[in-house]
């Protein structure tokens, strides 16, 4: 679990992203439990734009479909919740961030020897990305 949040004013929607963050890790985990979703060596050292250092390209992975889970929430979110105009801002302003770091985080996973399930699961994240780019392109 990443934290329990510090700022009071914006708890509410700070605890939910953590949670969607989480429901990330989560999900892979189910998928590894049927599925190495690589072929190399799940240890095999890669560089994390999350963590600013090598990691196993497993965590990184855990990275990218975290952040995926997390880019969801917030353009779902954003586009149906009721939000304070305080809220909407910092959400604007996370989504934004959480694009970013999913899209370096993709960059860095694209040559990963990802097997067939790992394929679609990745796949899949970049559908998201996509998807939340084209939903909310020029809204900020």
């Amino acid at each position: 679990f990443l934290s329990i949040p510090r700022d009071i004013q914006h708890a509410r929607l700070n605890l939910a992203i953590n949670l969607a963050h989480e429901l990330g890790h989560q999900s892979l985990m189910i998928y590894q439990g049927a599925d190495r979703i690589l072929h190399d060596e799940l240890d095999a050292p890669i560089y994390s734009v999350i963590r600013k250092t090598m990691r196993p390209a497993i965590n990184s992975f855990h990275a990218v479909v975290a952040l995926t889970f997390m880019l969801r929430f917030a353009t779902d979110l954003l586009a149906g919740g009721e939000l304070s105009d305080d809220e909407r801002s910092l959400l604007v302003e996370r989504r934004e961030e959480f694009k970013q770091s999913l899209s370096d985080g993709i960059k860095t996973c694209e040559n990963l020897n990802f097997t067939e399930v790992g394929r679609k699961l990745f796949d899949e994240c970049c559908e998201t990305f996509l998807i939340s780019s084209e939903l909310y392109f020029g809204q900020a």
